[in-house]
């Protein structure tokens, strides 16, 4: 079932990069160099497309293997524990590296589905 998963998302990819690689172009100010705010837009295409495919592979290939080795090794209920966390750890980690600002709903929302994360992987 990953493979298939993984299968189908290469091929989208393939479809969509070429096609988002001219808006990439227009918000780095015409793609060579000058214009958006990101260094990473403002590289060469090439740059930009290795670079996300790096980040496909290594979120969803690597990403998936060590989640279903995980999910082997510990077992479902605690890995669906560790999962809970993920939100909360990436608002802090976004306010520290990033700067985000993280608003009192958005902390409700956290604490809202962890808790009913916590409640289902607790039950029984």
């Amino acid at each position: 079932l990953n493979a298939v998963k993984c299968s189908i998302a290469l091929v989208l990819f393939l479809f969509i990069v070429p096609a988002r690689l001219e808006t990439w172009k227009n918000l780095a100010g015409g793609g060579g160099g000058g214009g958006g705010a990101d260094p990473l837009l403002n590289q060469p295409s090439e740059t930009r497309v290795e670079m996300l495919v790096l980040s496909a592979f290594v979120g969803i290939v690597v990403g998936d293997v060590l989640w279903l080795h995980a999910l082997q090794a510990l077992g479902a209920k605690l890995v669906i524990l560790l999962d809970a966390v993920k939100p909360l750890a990436a608002a802090v980690l976004g306010s520290f590296f990033l700067q985000e600002q993280v608003g009192p709903f958005l902390l409700l929302a956290i604490v809202v589905t962890m808790g009913g994360v916590l409640l289902v992987a607790t039950e029984g």
